[in-house]
Order: C-alpha cells, then sequence, then structure tokens
C-alpha cells in the first residue's frame, strides 16, 4: 500500500469523526498469544481434552475444576505477553479523539487493551482476568495466579464456586455489550477493523452494519477476510506492520 493510502486513514482519524475500531486475534497474535486458529496453535492439551471442549458452555456444569485449569494455563501463556504498537496505537487514538469519539470493541479476552491503556473497551467475549458466579450473580477481578488445589476458586461474597466471565461456545453474548458495540457501530464515522478474519459471528456482522449506515471502513489483516469486498480500504499486512507505518501521518 503506497503513503497515500496511510495519509488517508489519518485524516479520517482526524479530531471531529467518531471512531469504532474492532480487534480480533490478529492484534493479539503479535503479542505471542496463541490463536484458536492458527496452525498448531491449539494442540490437544494434557494428551487428550480439546481446548474447544474445554471452552464450552457444558464443561461449566461436567467438570469446572478441569476448565479452570485449562483457564489457568491460558491466564499463564497471556501473563508473560506484552502489549505491541497496534495496541499503543489505539491507546493514542482514544487519547487524541477523547472516549467520546472513540470506541474499542474488541473480541479478545487477554486483557492486553486494557493492559496498554484503553479504557473505553466494549469486550465481546469477556475477559480472562475476571470471574462470576456460577450461582449468584456477583463479578470479581481475579489475582493472577491462582492455586490449584483451590480450584475452582470461591465466591467471597457469597461462597459459591466461580467461572470464567468469558463467552463460551454454545453461549450469546452478553446483552449490554453488543448493545454497546452496536450503538458506537451506529454513531462512528470511521470503522476500523483489525486483525480479524470475520468467521465469528455476530462480531462479524458489525462492519456490514457499519457500511449500511455510511461509515467508511477500513481492514487491516495478513489475509483478505469475508468483508475485504465491502471494505473502502484494505490494508494487507499485520496489525503492528500497520501502526508503524500509520503512525508518522497522525
Amino acid at each position: 500500500m503506497d503513503e497515500a493510502a496511510y495519509r488517508q486513514v489519518a485524516s479520517y482519524l482526524g479530531k471531529g469523526n467518531k471512531v469504532v475500531v474492532l480487534t480480533g486475534a490478529g492484534i493479539s497474535a503479535e503479542s505471542g498469544v496463541p490463536t484458536f486458529r492458527s496452525t498448531g496453535a491449539t494442540p490437544i492439551w494434557r494428551d487428550f481434552w480439546d481446548p474447544t471442549q474445554l471452552s464450552h458452555r457444558d464443561m461449566i456444569y461436567k467438570d469446572l475444576k478441569i476448565v479452570w485449569q485449562w483457564f489457568c494455563y491460558r491466564r499463564e501463556l497471556i501473563r508473560r505477553c506484552e502489549v505491541n504498537e497496534a495496541h499503543k496505537l489505539l491507546v493514542a487514538l482514544e487519547n487524541t479523539l477523547g472516549k467520546n469519539n472513540f470506541t474499542l470493541i474488541t473480541q479478545n479476552v487477554d486483557g492486553l487493551h486494557h493492559k496498554a491503556g484503553s479504557k473505553n473497551v466494549v469486550e465481546l467475549h469477556g475477559n480472562l482476568w475476571n470471574a462470576k458466579g456460577v450461582k449468584c450473580t456477583h463479578k470479581h477481578h481475579l489475582p493472577e495466579a491462582l492455586i490449584e488445589d483451590e480450584l475452582p476458586p470461591r465466591c467471597p461474597t457469597c461462597c459459591h464456586p466461580l467461572r470464567p466471565d468469558v463467552v463460551l461456545f454454545g453461549e450469546a453474548l452478553r446483552g449490554r455489550d453488543w448493545k454497546a458495540a452496536e450503538d458506537a457501530v451506529g454513531e462512528a464515522t470511521v470503522m476500523m477493523v483489525i486483525g480479524t478474519s470475520s468467521l465469528v459471528h455476530p462480531a462479524a456482522d458489525l462492519p456490514l452494519m457499519a457500511k449500511t449506515s455510511g461509515v467508511f471502513l477500513v481492514e487491516v489483516n495478513p489475509a483478505p477476510s469475508l468483508r475485504s469486498p465491502v471494505v473502502d480500504l484494505v490494508f494487507t499486512e499485520s496489525a503492528v506492520s500497520f501502526a508503524n507505518k500509520l503512525t508518522p501521518y497522525l
């Protein structure tokens, strides 16, 4: 992509525009976070457990302890990961535009956007570092390290068991998060879709909603996605590469 394209994006990201960004696994992959769909990234865990099975809602009621063991394994992988230049770019955009003109919607559960400093974040699929009650309505932020002998952790308010506060396979998105995402897209003038192949629904529908509303749509992904045909500008590159090339024009 030539310099003119980055200049064009930078002009759309200026003050006065309402910007919404949708991020997927690709932005975190460059920080070392394994993805479910990359080759070799989802080996059978502990010789016999398939990650898609462990991340299904049915396992909460079948074997909550092993679900927590799996999520603690994932948390430990992510704990060692650092934010990258793409995460930092989005923080800078939010600081420039202000939270009323910038919304970050993410499909990722790793919490790296928060770690980078983003504030107005809609986490469609939840957050690995949070837990909620299986039987109660309480929610809690968990310490980074959990003691395996004490799994599953218990709610300090009512002592009921807690589960990871993430949207598992077989579960619907939380209504308030989806509404926040829809509202942000409905008010946007610019939308950037970064690091997602648009395979996961309903998040994959957000760019189509934006396009229907006349939003200027930008896609950043190493390979074309299912939404590429309707996008105004497609950058076939990684999120970090895009951030490094765009930053000088902001």
